[in-house]
């Protein structure tokens, strides 16, 4: 789902590189965030403690919120500023879920 919202935006995500995460206002864009900000010490504890299963389940949660925003906040809005700054949000939570998939030796397709 990120993979065709980013594709039917048509962008470059290093123009996201500039997005003003202070426009995020929602309740569901903050969960968001804060999954994604618990993703590196959450991965060196599940590497730490040779606990495979914690990151299964942080990207359970991380794609559970995820959904949650997407349902919740339109993504190709409008406002140009917004638009980027979803955008941005989306574009890191598809690389989470990219980074956290490859260490689980998962593939992460693009298309399904």
């Amino acid at each position: 789902r990120i993979c065709s919202i980013l594709t039917q935006w048509g962008g470059q995500v290093s123009d996201l590189k500039g997005a003003d995460l202070s426009l995020l206002q929602s309740k569901a864009s903050d969960h968001l965030l804060r999954r994604l900000a618990e993703y590196p010490e959450m991965l060196t504890d599940a590497a730490a403690d040779l606990a495979p299963h914690a990151l299964a389940f942080y990207l359970r949660d991380l794609a559970g919120d995820f959904h949650t925003f997407y349902n919740a906040d339109r993504v190709l809005v409008d406002d140009p500023a917004l638009k980027l700054t979803r955008l941005a949000l989306l574009s890191a939570t598809r690389q989470v879920l990219e980074n956290g998939l490859k260490v689980l030796g998962v593939s992460a397709p693009a298309k399904m």
